[in-house]
């Protein structure tokens, strides 16, 4: 309501100024500079009220000059179209104006909500604020409150989340085939949807004058459906059902993680299910193996030698002012994917994501003699994939990635780090620490892998490296050497 009231008083005041100010000049239809301010109340609505408001005002404006022209030719006995044909100029391009601020302000939120979400969903395992998390997101977004999360039960029946007593969705439901498809339902007008079938009291349909359907998935298995109703319908766009997908898919990510932490515990008390308790950041052939080790569950670290590979993506910083947010954390997610399967085919150890980047090991908690050639070979397997990711994007018209690895092999303290509610396998020492400033060597020089020296004594036969290079690391009082990996195109 205030914005309406301020963008009234200022389309009166502006069009007031400019109607006195060409009244009065009786050469040239007025002075140009004040004819600019037109421009004001067309941008500021379409900031405030997207475009469709933004033409609104400008058509209103345009009309409003049609008394002007009279008045002038009454009084003066001519008429020149120049004052008029600028007025339509100005709103034409004043509407265009504002709709790319407002995308440009509209994308900068999204990346900024979607980094905050990700910030306020970490290690959050408790399932009923994740739920309360995205139905929140989804009513900011969309604009309404009716917003509901339906999940199944054991019976196989989608009942409401909030309400898990309540009687279940009939069968035959929309969201029964929401969630059977997977793929998300949108609809402008569900009274005259020939997918919608309504089961309940008359007329109830046509109370629904939008509707938005996106089946919960993780786990490889739907978990429900998040619907969204009455939303405005500018709200329903192509825009927004995208940055409704990249939000289901961080908040499914995050359920994903709870999901397993729960059951790491659940195995922990039981004492049978080590292997749930590996197969988060293990191969299963690796996997297998500590089945025969019990006690590599407990806390506790020993010294192993190791490889460790840590990846980044160098150019992120510049694709999240250039792509739109939702399209970048999807490509990001699709990116990991291709590191985990990497990492997992060559019986590594997936042990963290940090922002953009990804950390692996070899050699660690089963010792493995050929821990270095695991390592290069992952990664040269790794930026063949990218290639491929790369080529795809491009053909759909989004940014390619550009990763960077660096890989160290020695000792280090390999573990479970935590308690039993919570553990984490990991490796640390003056190993890891190197591996990770290699890695930023590798991002600086913009090298697609560089490695250490000892991890390319262990190589060389195997690979193709450049000559050695010296290079300063923060830690380190001399300079280490470095290889760089070298590819065949």
């Amino acid at each position: 309501m205030k914005k309406t009231a301020t963008l009234a008083a200022l389309s009166v005041a502006i069009v007031l100024l400019v109607s006195v100010a060409h009244y009065f000049d009786r050469e040239h239809w007025g002075l140009g500079w004040v004819r600019m301010l037109l421009a004001v109340p067309i941008v500021y609505a379409g900031l405030n009220f997207r475009r469709s408001g933004a033409i609104a005002v400008s058509l209103i404006i345009c009309v409003l000059q049609g008394p002007l022209v009279i008045i002038k030719y009454s009084k003066y006995g001519n008429f020149s179209p120049d004052h008029v044909t600028s007025v339509v100029f100005i709103a034409i391009f004043s509407v265009m104006f504002a709709h790319i601020l407002r995308k440009e302000r509209e994308n900068n939120d999204s990346l900024e909500y979607i980094h905050e979400l990700i910030r306020a969903t970490r290690g959050n395992i408790d399932e009923d604020k994740l739920f309360a998390t995205l139905e929140n997101a989804f009513a900011d977004r969309c604009q309404t409150n009716e917003t509901a999360i339906h999940v199944f039960g054991p019976d196989g029946t989608l009942r409401p989340w909030r309400d898990p007593g309540a009687a279940p969705l009939p069968e035959g439901h929309l969201f029964y085939k929401v969630a059977e498809t997977r793929h998300f339902i949108v609809s402008a007008s569900p009274a005259h949807d020939s997918r919608m079938v309504w089961t309940g009291p008359d007329g109830g349909l046509a109370s629904v004058s939008h509707l938005a359907a996106f089946p919960l998935q993780y786990a490889g298995n739907v978990k429900g459906v998040i619907s969204v109703l009455n939303s405005p319908p500018e709200r329903f766009d192509k825009e927004t059902i995208t940055f409704l997908e990249a939000v289901k898919q961080t908040v499914e990510n995050t359920l994903l993680l709870g999901e397993k932490l729960r059951s790491r515990i659940h195995h922990e008390m039981r004492k049978i299910k080590i292997r749930d308790t590996f197969t988060s950041y293990l191969s299963r052939s690796v996997a297998e193996e500590i089945l025969k080790t019990p006690d590599k569950i407990d806390p506790g670290g020993e010294l192993r030698n190791v490889s460790i590979m840590f990846t980044e993506v160098t150019n992120f910083s510049l694709l999240m002012k250039t792509s739109p947010p939702e399209q970048l954390l999807s490509d990001l997610n699709e990116f990991f994917s291709a590191a985990i399967d990497t990492v997992f085919e060559h019986d590594g150890a997936l042990d963290k994501f940090i922002g953009d980047n990804v950390m692996a090991f070899w050699g660690a908690p089963l010792a493995d003699p050929d821990s270095e050639m695991k390592a290069v070979s992952c990664a040269v397997k790794l930026q063949e994939k990218l290639v491929l990711l790369n080529e795809k994007w491009l053909r759909e018209g989004r940014s390619p990635f550009n990763v960077c690895i660096g890989i160290n092999s020695g000792p280090a303290v390999a573990g479970n780090i935590g308690s039993v509610r919570r553990m984490e396998y990991t490796v640390i020492g003056d190993n890891v620490n190197l591996a990770a400033r290699i890695k930023s060597l590798s991002s600086k020089d913009n090298i697609p892998i560089l490695v250490s020296a000892s991890t390319f004594a262990k190589t060389k036969d195997a690979f193709r490296y450049s000559d050695p290079l010296e290079a300063a690391v923060k830690g380190k009082s001399s300079s280490i050497t470095v290889y760089r990996l070298l590819i065949d195109d």
